[in-house]
Formats: structure tokens, sequence, C-alpha cells
């Protein structure tokens, strides 16, 4: 299955069968890290959800986007803060007692 990487230079006229992703390239590289999601991009450009989720994919592959997020960090964020609400909760029980 062709990736069409090579198919994002701005062309006057496009031929038959042949789409320029150059747009759509260029709006996610500016709004996906700014918190936007795909659907919002989607309807900004008046495109389908599915080519951009593609396209997301394919720059994130590409080292051309970077991750919104490390899910790892995020995961251990969470267990953090976790456990620093149980101590303040054991914290306040120690100074009622």
């Amino acid at each position: 299955m062709p990736t069409y990487t090579q198919y994002t230079a701005h062309f006057n006229k496009a031929k038959k069968y042949t789409y320029n992703y150059k747009i759509i390239d260029d709006a996610i590289s500016e709004a996906y890290n700014q918190g936007y999601t795909a659907q919002q991009i989607a309807n900004s450009l008046r495109e389908p959800v599915g080519r951009i989720q593609y396209r997301v994919q394919l720059l994130l592959q590409e080292n051309i986007i970077q991750p919104k997020y490390n899910t790892r960090k995020a995961a251990w964020r969470r267990v953090v803060r976790i456990l620093e609400t149980g101590l303040a909760k054991a914290k306040a029980e120690l100074d009622n007692a």
C-alpha cells in the first residue's frame, strides 16, 4: 500500500486519481500539538476524520510531528497523583488523632 509521502508538494493541477496532502499536512503540523483534536481539524478543513487520522498516524511514523504526550509519563503522573492524595489523607488523619 503506498504511503503517499512523496505527494506533499503543491501542484497547480492535480492529475486524475491523485490527492494533494500538502494542505492537510500543514494544518496538522500547526494544530496537532496545540491541543486540537482530529475532529476539530477535520471540521476546519472540511475533510473526513478518517483521512485526518490516517495522516496523523503517517506523520507520526515519519517523525514530522511529535506525539501529543508520552503515555508512560502520563501513567506515572497518575500513580503519583493517587499516592499524593492518599498521603494527604493519611496526614489529615494523623493531625486529627
